[in-house]
């Protein structure tokens, strides 16, 4: 009787663990090809010893049989591991898309933001006002704007006591 064991290894490790078990049965194809040609070359004399012959068939289909079923195995197992692997693939391909599709939409969001916003034009031209700066303090320098960090500091006339 023929039952199922299962046991577990690492998704990246089915096609290595599916060769050693290919590996391990290849005994298989070498006892029917002994068999076959024991069959054959027991056929070719006068007298063939037919039990003799007849279990040889048949240890050669039970090996037959026995390779057929592991063949078998390693196909659903190496089946299920190219669904799956596909399905991950495909699972990193939609991640990487919508990771690049939300920078593209980060960037865009960006550009929005520095694009100035268009002036509503008028027919008439605003004159350009010249204001005069005038400074605040006495350690700003009148024509240039800059502020003087080597004049001393002086309290206004106003605030003397």
């Amino acid at each position: 009787m023929r039952v199922k064991i299962a046991y577990s290894v690492e998704l990246e490790d089915i096609p290595e663990t599916i060769a050693e078990l290919l590996a391990d049965e290849q005994h298989l194809i070498t006892k029917v090809n002994r068999n076959i040609n024991f069959v054959t070359e027991h056929l070719k004399n006068e007298e063939p010893n037919m039990d003799l012959v007849l279990k040889k068939i048949d240890q050669a289909r039970v090996s037959l049989v026995a390779l057929d079923n592991t063949m078998a195995d390693a196909f659903a197992v190496l089946d299920g591991f190219k669904n799956a692997s596909k399905a991950l693939e495909d699972q990193e391909e939609a991640k990487e898309e919508a990771y690049r599709e939300s920078i593209a939409a980060k960037q865009q969001a960006q550009q929005q933001m520095r694009v100035p916003m268009p002036v509503a034009e008028t027919d008439e031209e605003e004159p350009a006002v010249d204001v005069p700066r005038v400074p605040t303090n006495d350690r700003i320098d009148p024509e240039t704007g800059a502020y003087d960090y080597e004049r001393p500091y002086e309290v206004p006339k106003g605030s003397e006591k």
